[in-house]
């Protein structure tokens, strides 16, 4: 009996040491005190919507932020503005996650930690007057405009490889000016953006918006993920809480409700689409 009782003694300490490290590596410390501070990119239509910290109201990464705020225990949270390119290369600093329709890449893994993914986004290409896209030779023709460490870069350079370098931008604002100056014939960016940008300035009427997306796009790393700095403590935490948010279908609900009516109706299966 004295040999049960301490085999079964140990068996239960064995259990709550257990319990206690899964606890222990799914606790959350902020860099500030009850703050979730998040580093992003603003303005960006159907992500983060505002100009300011102060004035951001809405976007599928604003309601991921706040509501993984609540799922972690924190009560506020703080948005501060980045730079796209500097956020994904690991060189920004002092925040807690980062929230931008980030995809992991290869390239940004070696520099950044992040959850599973969330969201799929569709990329699309914006192309001015009399450009046409109805192949993949035709995307190769084009002088295209892309973003800063974009996914949409990585594909163009990688995989699309059109004869003209695409010119790299800092910013979705600077690259719908060059489009519409015709320094560029057509920007590659999600197509929440591209429809944005084609009712703006000389675009209304004059642009045309077709799907160019990867055929698998899982395995060539389209996948939006909460990015961390690497080796964050934080990581099991905050995981497993965009696993509970995703299988309670809430970000399925912001995309309806912050993306799909930036599409003034398209319907993306209905939009011209070209693979690679």
């Amino acid at each position: 009996m004295r040999v049960r009782f301490a085999t079964g003694a140990m068996a239960a300490a064995t259990v709550l040491f257990a319990l206690g490290a899964a606890q222990a590596q799914d606790k959350f410390t902020p860099v500030e005190a009850d703050t979730l501070t998040v580093a992003t990119v603003f303005p960006a239509p159907g992500v983060m919507e505002g100009d300011t910290p102060e004035t951001l109201k809405g976007g599928v990464e604003w309601a991921l932020s706040n509501e993984l705020a609540k799922e972690l225990g924190i009560s506020k949270v703080k948005f501060v503005n980045t730079n796209f390119g500097a956020l994904i290369s690991g060189q920004v600093t002092g925040y807690d996650i980062a929230a931008a329709n980030i995809i992991t890449l290869p390239k940004r893994v070696e520099k950044n930690d992040y959850t599973s993914c969330y969201y799929s986004p569709i990329n699309a290409a914006l192309v001015r007057g009399k450009v046409e896209l109805k192949t993949l030779d035709d995307v190769k023709k084009v002088n295209w405009g892309v973003l800063t460490g974009s996914v949409n870069e990585s594909f163009m350079t990688q995989f699309i490889k059109p004869a003209a370098e695409p010119r790299s931008y800092p910013s979705p604002v600077a690259m719908s000016a060059a489009l519409q100056d015709g320094s560029i014939q057509g920007e590659y960016i999600s197509l929440q953006r591209a429809a944005a940008d084609s009712k703006t300035g000389s675009l209304k009427d004059d642009s045309t918006i077709v799907l160019i997306n990867p055929k698998d796009a899982q395995s060539t790393g389209l996948c939006s993920a909460v990015q961390l700095p690497k080796g964050s403590a934080n990581l099991a935490a905050v995981d497993a809480a965009v696993k509970r948010i995703v299988a309670a279908g809430k970000v399925k609900g912001w995309v309806d409700q912050y993306v799909v009516p930036l599409l003034s109706g398209m319907d993306p299966k209905q939009l011209p689409s070209i693979e690679f």
